[in-house]
């Protein structure tokens, strides 16, 4: 045994340097591990270095921290692999003082504890020794502690990095700087894992650039957390057109206006209805129309807001993208892009979209000679106001055979403007129901032409307030057939112009008994001659012959009119009305209608007409018509016609009405006429009367 082993702890702690110093190797190699523990670090830094290397473990460890830190580079040197003896606080402490003090061997000899212990200084002393990182254990650098990985300089951090050996924790430990300081070999060499395990906020510090194909391996929420830069610097190739649809839809509304949609390409169909709706308008003028318009579903389509959809070109929508549009989004089209659609895409409009539509939008639809692409229930769809849009020639444009199909609140809101329009066949295929729809105004535009074409059932049906727009021409125009087939409430709606404007001989003579009845009496009024003599007076009731003026009864044909009334017409005549027959008339009185006329009208005979009576017509007149008849009346009658009368009607003229005799007259009497003057009538004649019926009544009795 050697002396310097056998003294005690306190005894070797008495020693200097300097007989340390010249201690050998297997004095230094046989200390206790006490003795050890009493040495300061000059001592110990004087130690036979060959002895020191030879120390076991439990020597190793004996040694204390303050003291380790002056083990000599020939010492750490000659330990060599032994340093794996030494206590990771040992370790630190040596590296603390001399952070390149270890070679790379030593390095591998080093357990992941002594490596979890190591400082900055010493994980940066490591990475600058050639070949010392790769003599590291892949367990050895996960060893690293996040303390230590965050306090590293950014280029030893991204030395870490590019082994691809860091665990997650250790990856989510990097500073914002140091991610920022990555370059495109450390993302390379990460893997999927790792790449998730960057948080939100060391997100916003990655060079997208750098991490090139990587960013396939972000989770939604690290794309969420995204700035508006790193978005707009995504590739289009690598990085945006490789995402998956769940990352496409993890982005926000603020990185969606970002996105440079061209890079987007055909993932645009991967955007939920929130991002479609977040897309500036300036975006949605740049979508291409074949990879994007016309790939986005029912549903984007839908999410499209007002600012968008007029910001879209919609040559570039396609058929079933114009289908998937609500009503609104189609009714938000400003009237340029309404008249940029093609026949098909306004073939796919539906008819809630139609429905939904404005005057000014149908006006752009016309415009754009578009009307004529509508079925029929597009047509129908067009609301009543926005049919309003439609101008003549839109209506022109509609297929002839659709214009059936418009509804009656269509066709009754149709101004003059639009019914000029229905010309032809598209008149013609006018239905009943249509054709009753028609406002006055509407009727009246449609030409006199077309208006002949209408069908007895159609004119039948029209509204009678409708009928007073009809011109002259429209009404001229009429057909038997026609004018047969109108109403009685139609008739009565009809203006006094308009009636005047029937030809007499093909429609006045035509009416049926019922029009004739219709008509009010202030129209029978207002017809002018020809009408008058041309209507059926058989079918005039008392009221509507009463009715007629002065003029008109005089301009009532003798023979097929005058005639032809009956007793009880005759009575209805107006003493006026009989004041005005004229003397073709009186002469066509039969017997029966002078025996029909009333008191009134017996007495307003005049006396021209009294005397156009025939002898025949005389006999007629009743002993009650002749009393009221006055002295010119009388005095009017032919001697011959006077001469008809019957005994009893002589006594019947009235004592004022004698004077009115004449002696021509007198000296037509028979004896019993002569006689039948009673003395009231005899003392009321005039004296040359009164001699001639003295002589004839000597005569008589001689």
């Amino acid at each position: 045994m050697s002396i310097i082993s056998a003294l005690k702890p306190a005894q070797f702690a008495l020693l200097d340097k300097t007989i340390l110093a010249g201690l050998t190797a297997e004095d230094v190699k046989s200390l206790s591990a006490a003795q050890i523990k009493t040495l300061d670090g000059e001592k110990l830094a004087s130690l036979n270095k060959d002895g020191v290397k030879d120390f076991t473990a439990a020597q190793f460890k004996a040694i204390t921290i303050s003291a380790v830190k002056s083990l000599s580079d020939e010492q750490i040197a000659a330990i060599g692999t032994g340093v794996s003896n030494l206590s990771a606080a040992q370790v630190s402490a040596i590296y603390a003082e001399n952070d390149d003090a270890f070679d790379v061997a030593q390095v591998t000899a080093l357990t992941k504890t002594h490596i979890k212990a190591l400082d900055e200084k010493a994980i940066s002393g490591i990475i600058a020794l050639t070949g010392g990182l790769a003599a590291l254990a892949d367990d050895e650098i996960a060893a690293i502690s996040t303390k230590t990985i965050a306090a590293l300089s950014d280029a030893d951090a991204a030395t870490l990095v590019t082994s691809g050996k860091l665990g997650t924790k250790q990856i989510a430990a990097l500073t914002a700087t140091q991610v920022a300081a990555l370059d495109a070999d450390a993302y390379a060499a990460l893997d999927a894992t790792q790449v998730k395990a960057f948080t939100a906020a060391q997100i916003k510090s990655i060079d997208v650039t750098a991490l090139a194909g990587k960013a396939t391996d972000l989770t939604a929420k690290q794309i969420a957390a995204l700035s508006d830069t790193q978005v707009g610097a995504l590739d289009a190739t690598t990085q945006l057109g490789a995402f998956d649809a769940t990352q496409i839809k993890a982005f926000t509304a603020a990185q969606v206006k970002v996105l440079d949609v061209a890079d987007l390409g055909a993932k645009i169909t991967d955007l939920s209805a929130k991002q479609i709706s977040a897309l500036t308008v300036a975006q949605i003028g740049d979508l291409d129309g074949a990879t994007q318009v016309q790939a986005l579903d029912a549903t984007q389509v839908k999410a499209l807001t007002t600012a968008q959809i007029q910001a879209l070109d919609v040559t570039k929508i396609g058929d079933t993208q114009i289908a998937d549009l609500t009503p609104k989004q189609v009714a938000a089209f400003t009237p340029a892009q309404l008249g940029a659609l093609g026949d098909d895409q306004v073939k796919n409009l539906t008819t809630q979209q139609i429905a939904g539509l404005n005057a000014a939008a149908i006006t752009a639809l016309g415009n754009a000679d578009q009307i004529k692409n509508f079925d029929a229930a597009q047509l129908q769809s067009i609301s009543v106001k926005a049919f309003s849009g439609l101008t003549s020639a839109h209506i022109a444009t509609i297929d002839a055979t659709l214009i059936d199909d418009l509804t009656t609140k269509q066709v009754a809101s149709i101004t003059a403007e639009q019914a000029a329009a229905l010309t032809g066949d598209l008149a013609t295929n006018l239905t009943e129901t249509q054709v009753a729809a028609l406002s006055a105004t509407a009727l009246a535009a449609i030409s006199a032409e077309d208006f002949k074409t209408f069908t007895d059932a159609e004119i039948a049906l029209i509204k009678p307030k409708s009928l007073a727009g009809l011109s002259d021409a429209h009404i001229a125009g009429l057909d038997a057939t026609q004018l047969k087939a109108l109403t009685d409430k139609q008739i009565q709606a009809l203006n006094v112009t308009q009636l005047n404007a029937l030809d007499p001989d093909t429609q006045v003579k035509e009416l049926l008994e019922a029009q004739v009845k219709a008509l009010s009496t202030k129209q029978i009024a207002g017809l002018d001659a020809d009408q008058i003599k041309a209507i059926n007076v058989a079918h005039l009731d008392n009221k509507q012959l009463a009715a007629l003026t002065t003029t008109q009864v005089a301009a009532l044909d003798p023979d097929e009119q005058i005639k032809n009334l009956t007793d009880g017409q005759i009575k209805a005549l107006t003493t006026a009305q009989v004041a005005a027959l004229v003397v073709g008339q009186i002469q066509a009185l039969t017997d029966a209608q002078v025996t029909a006329l009333t008191t009134k009208q017996a007495a307003a005979l005049t006396a021209t007409q009294i005397g156009e009576f025939s002898d025949t017509q005389a006999t007629a007149f009743t002993k009650e018509q002749i009393a009221v008849m006055s002295s010119t009346a009388i005095g009017a009658f032919t001697k011959t016609a006077l001469a008809t009368f019957a005994d009893d009607e002589i006594a019947a003229i009235n004592i004022k009405a004698v004077s009115g005799l004449t002696v021509d007259q007198i000296g037509e009497l028979g004896e019993t006429q002569i006689k039948s003057f009673s003395d009231k009538q005899v003392a009321a004649m005039q004296n040359d009367v009164l001699l001639a019926v003295i002589a004839a009544y000597a005569e008589s009795n001689s």
